[in-house]
């Protein structure tokens, strides 16, 4: 796990991106993009995805989670990103 990462901050992300952002529809369901970051959640809606094209943040139920990315500078980039969206008024 990464310090750096505010689940909360993630929750209002996730929900700016899917009130927001422009819809998919695929053979998995609905997801979500905005500003670089796509947004999904599993069918029961207790674990949420966020994802750019280096990083991954998955929030399970009860505020645990999983970041998975390639290096350092692709989570500073999806953090920059989480930022950005956090702090546009839509």
């Amino acid at each position: 796990m990464d310090s750096r990462i505010d689940i909360k901050q993630a929750l209002r992300v996730y929900n700016k991106v899917i009130t927001h952002g422009t819809k998919h529809t695929g053979d998995l369901g609905h997801d979500y993009t905005l500003a670089g970051l796509t947004a999904w959640s599993d069918a029961d809606g207790y674990t949420l995805m966020l994802e750019d094209k280096d990083a991954k943040l998955t929030v399970y139920f009860h505020n645990k989670y999983n970041v998975d990315f390639h290096n350092n500078f692709a989570l500073d980039q999806f953090l920059e990103h989480m930022d950005k969206i956090d702090k546009t008024d839509f």
